[in-house]
């Protein structure tokens, strides 16, 4: 097991682009976060009135509001800005009521020693590890944090470990015990998991097929073959019916890291 996905930056870059547009298609399908995957990316930041949040890779806004509503929780006010470098997505994230800024990881255009935490939600595997890490440490006051959270398919379970293959989802696995490494001067990564479900209908889970990046940059004959065999397989081998929603498993996990006192 790597320390991530192992992606050129060329290849980094033509991934990323396949998400510059179906912001609602996206929104649509994918599932939140775990409340207590919030609350733990909330832990431990120092009192700021109120907080202050870069949510990067943002797309929709779906952690960003998360994020804020978490805090609100808590009785801690927070000001959560969401940053991405797709303006449809970002889009999205303004008719949720969101703070929305045009921004890649390595390069945000944000102030510096601004907040107290930066979090990467599905999003760390698309910037480059160290310069972003870097860019992070910027953004941050001194012990102010990082968080990198993903949700992926619980292929502990067989046939949604088959169905992951089908789709072609691309999940990314992180070792417990060899954390991501983001560049800049982090310390004491800590990690949390939380397994949950998300009700769909088959001709959903095709929907969430079609937001997976392998699909968007598939040729058209591969993409019809995604679809037909997602649908078949949880309708035809699984039995399941084809207008009621079933539960797929999930897997959500933060790692969090301390900004070290020294840059």
């Amino acid at each position: 097991m790597h320390h991530g996905p192992r992606v050129s930056a060329e290849r980094r870059r033509a991934l990323a682009a396949a998400f510059g547009a179906g912001a609602e298609e996206y929104d649509g399908v994918r599932p939140g976060y775990p409340r207590a995957i919030a609350d733990a990316c909330l832990e431990g930041l120092f009192s700021g009135e109120p907080l202050r949040i870069a949510d990067i890779g943002a797309g929709t806004g779906i952690f960003t509001e998360q994020l804020a509503a978490a805090a609100a929780g808590q009785g801690r006010e927070a000001a959560v800005v969401a940053v991405d470098v797709s303006e449809d997505m970002l889009s999205r994230a303004r008719e949720r009521g969101l703070d929305a800024v045009l921004g890649a990881g390595e390069e945000t255009g944000l102030e510096s020693q601004a907040f107290e935490l930066v979090t990467y939600a599905q999003a760390w595997h698309w910037a480059d590890p160290d310069a972003a890490g870097r860019e992070a440490a910027r953004l941050v006051r001194p012990k102010g944090r990082l968080a990198l959270v993903w949700n992926q398919l619980d292929v502990e379970v067989p046939w949604v470990k088959r169905l992951s293959r089908i789709m072609r989802s691309g999940d990314i696995f992180y070792a417990p015990e060899r954390p991501p490494r983001p560049g800049g001067r982090w310390r004491s990564p800590e990690l949390v998991v939380e397994r949950f479900s998300q009700p769909l209908t088959p001709a959903q889970a095709v929907e969430l097929a079609k937001t997976r990046s392998s699909y968007r940059t598939a040729p058209p004959e591969q993409r019809r073959r995604i679809e037909e065999q997602t649908l078949d397989y949880l309708v035809e081998e699984l039995g399941f019916p084809e207008d009621e929603p079933f539960e797929l498993p999930y897997l959500s996990f933060a790692w969090t890291f301390v900004r070290s006192s020294r840059v």
